[in-house]
């Protein structure tokens, strides 16, 4: 046999030996396994115990017909004076993105929050407590007694939100989840408050379709006031026609716009009450700590074997 060979499996003959060893080794300290676990576990819980309970909101939604689709046809016979006009270049699913977008987009969070006057329930709030239905404050931020924000530490300013920070915190308290398939859509809200939770989901939502409805209405008036001019200054029958065409179709949608509550987005189910908390997963949370006991109590032992050789 060859020096290699002999080498090779002596290397193989050390390894298992090793292996069995450390086994035998681990095995023989399960109650040290054991009993980490459950320290873990038992300080996992406690602090689990000290997080606030949230409660998440949901409503699902469909994509609103917006009653354009008969203008592509006609928008199509002007090409790209059409395109100027803005007239037929947006699908419904382009729609929806796009108010999805909004929705997340700071402007409109910033200006629901401060329409709403909700900064002090938002960003002043640590807990709420179920069974007085009051909220807890933090009181390094703001004072109840005085209705005042407190001064920030370390900064030259108080603890009242930035622009920044509202869009940030609220951006976080959304979820979206798009089923392309079959064209639904949920949208999620989280709060400390399951009440508060449904009710602000529900005034997103409303001052998302109102904000869209006003926009599209807008442009739906600049767009008739476009093809009017240029009407005034066609000569040609059949383009003339067109823009008749097109100037009813464009009264005809701005009017449906003004009479519909909901606009891009269709209610199937309003925002729920829930029942029952979204957050903090305790029982998970626990088993987590567990398992986080158990590997550190492993690796100990493994690191004391090898330096123990």
């Amino acid at each position: 046999m060859q020096l290699s060979e002999k080498l090779s499996n002596t290397v193989v003959e050390d390894s298992s030996f090793d292996l069995e060893k450390i086994s035998k080794y681990l095995i023989s300290k399960w109650k040290w396994f054991m009993a980490v676990g459950l320290l873990f576990a038992v300080i996992f819980a406690s602090i689990s115990t000290t997080l606030p309970n949230k409660y998440t909101s949901e409503v699902l939604l469909v994509d609103a017909d917006d009653g354009t689709n008969g203008m592509d046809g006609i928008a199509g016979k002007l090409g790209g004076l059409a395109g100027l006009a803005g007239i037929g270049m947006s699908s419904a699913k382009e729609k929806k993105l796009i108010a999805l977008q909004i929705l997340q987009s700071r402007q409109f969070l910033v200006n629901f929050v401060k329409s709403n006057k909700l900064e002090v329930l938002l960003f002043a709030v640590e807990s709420w407590d179920q069974e007085s239905n009051e909220y807890i404050f933090k009181d390094d931020v703001y004072s109840v007694e005085k209705d005042e924000w407190m001064p920030m530490e370390g900064a030259n300013r108080t603890n009242y939100p930035t622009d920044l920070e509202i869009h940030t915190h609220v951006k976080s308290l959304i979820n979206i989840d798009i089923d392309t398939t079959n064209r639904v859509t949920k949208v999620f809200f989280t709060y400390f408050n399951p009440e508060k939770a449904q009710e602000w989901l529900g005034m997103l939502l409303s001052q998302l379709n109102n904000r869209l409805r006003m926009t599209d209405i807008e442009e739906k008036e600049r767009q008739i006031q476009f093809l009017q001019e240029q009407l005034a200054l066609e000569k040609n029958t059949g383009i003339r026609n067109v823009f008749y065409s097109l100037i009813e179709e464009q009264i005809k949608s701005s009017t449906l716009a003004k009479a519909r509550d909901e606009f891009v987005f269709k209610v199937i189910d309003p925002a729920i009450f829930p029942e029952h908390k979204s957050s903090p997963k305790r029982a998970l949370i626990t088993v987590l700590g567990g398992l986080v006991g158990g590997v550190i109590c492993f690796l100990f032992f493994v690191m004391r074997f090898i330096l123990k050789k």
